[in-house]
């Protein structure tokens, strides 16, 4: 049998995969809320100018491959297939929203589209590969979410390192390279430890053992600790030193809430943190009050346990950890009023973030929807706020009236 027909068998059997993992993925609201955040990211990032469109670009590219693979069926889960041809399956849902936005701005702004195409493109395949990445150190699946929205948000900042006058060419090349640099850096880190993934990770278990509850590991808290020195570092330098530098120290705290807060209160560990918790309750008796009793020391004193109670404790926690450097700049300055509403200013934006999850958490426990699902409205929301706080989406608009 000559050897180009075997190729053109196995071309065509993977075809044939690729169309089966897509008909799977096309009942998952992730996929299409992901489709739909690439196009409207590019279209919208479209109308800004370099570095900004590029910045734009990457960071809504980032979050709508994050927001496509959700939790990545491991070996030794349910599915029976290795995770890189479900990570090709999806990654085709932000590929085809960035085919969508890249054709329509081609058609409504010609030439101008392709710094933000190029960029939304680039966040795609980076995400991609930094989720493949950490899950090849087996990483929890909110741990690989976090690890690539926070070196998509890197690249952001080295796009937006550029300077103004600099030609609009260096703003990808520079979005690139700090990317590199950052998961170059993580990869050092992740090799100079012994496991970067905490020891608790279960590989195979028998039906009848109950699997781990949600833990901090080792991945999480250097996630943690970053966000900590940043949070320092930024209230310093763009509160103290540099005032002028306070709208980078807003964008940036909310960049860390988001890419730390929505993976953990969304996914936890994936499908394990579900099981986790469905074991909990079937294995713990409910002791009810007594007919006489009126239950509101028993109602009151009830154990408050479960993923959604561990989702509002993680929301919480970051808010608090990323929003006090902010409020302790706000109490220092207050005699400089300028600079004291701007650090207040985000302290207010974090705490509506906190509450807007909190709040899309309970909804989503209460409708029933997966954390991949939950995890998607999240990252959706995020990038119509980020959108919508640099004007694009009413610069879109107005031209879009304008033709």
């Amino acid at each position: 049998m000559p050897a180009w027909f075997l190729n053109l068998q196995v071309w065509r059997a993977l075809g044939r995969w690729l169309v089966l993992l897509v008909r799977i993925d096309a009942r998952r609201p992730a996929s299409w809320l992901a489709l739909l955040a690439a196009a409207g990211g590019l279209v919208a990032a479209a109308e800004a100018q370099a570095p900004a469109a590029v910045a734009l670009g990457w960071w809504a590219g980032t979050l709508a491959v994050v927001a496509a693979l959700g939790e990545l069926p491991d070996d030794d889960q349910w599915s029976g297939m290795p995770p890189p041809p479900w990570l090709a399956g999806r990654l085709l849902w932000p590929l085809a929203g960035w085919g969508l936005g890249w054709g329509f701005s081609a058609l409504a702004r010609g030439e101008n589209a392709w710094p933000a195409g190029a960029a939304v493109v680039a966040g795609i395949v980076a995400g991609g590969a930094a989720v493949r990445g950490a899950l090849a150190w087996k990483a929890r699946a909110a741990d690989a979410s976090s690890v690539a929205l926070v070196l998509g948000g890197v690249a952001t900042a080295g796009a937006l390192a550029v300077p103004a006058a600099t030609r609009s060419e260096w703003c990808l090349p520079a979005a690139s390279l700090a990317w590199i640099s950052a998961a170059t850096i993580s990869v050092a880190v992740a090799g100079s430890q012994s496991r970067l993934a905490p020891a608790d990770r279960p590989t195979q278990r028998t039906g009848e053992e109950p699997p781990v509850l949600p833990v901090i590991g080792p991945l999480r808290r250097r996630l943690n600790s970053s966000a900590m020195v940043a949070a320092l570092l930024g209230m310093v330098c763009w509160l103290f030193l540099d005032s002028t530098r306070a709208a980078d120290f807003h964008a940036m705290t909310l960049a860390w809430f988001v890419s730390l807060a929505v993976p953990l209160a969304t996914l936890g560990d994936g499908a394990m943190h579900t099981r986790a918790w469905r074991w909990l309750y079937s294995s713990s008796p409910v002791l009810f009050p007594p007919a006489r009793s009126t239950a509101v020391m028993p109602r009151f004193w009830r154990p408050r346990l479960g993923s959604d109670s561990f989702s509002r404790v993680t929301v919480v926690s970051y808010a608090a950890i990323l929003a006090w450097p902010a409020l302790v700049a706000a109490l220092i300055l207050a005699g400089e009023p300028a600079v004291a509403w701007r650090a207040a200013s985000t302290v207010l934006a974090v705490a509506a973030a906190a509450l807007a999850l909190v709040a899309l958490g309970r909804a989503g426990a209460r409708l029933g929807w997966s954390g991949d699902s939950t995890q998607a409205v999240a990252l959706l929301g995020a990038l119509v706020a980020t959108l919508a706080e640099h004007g694009q989406w009413g610069r879109y608009l107005v031209a879009a009236v304008g033709r």
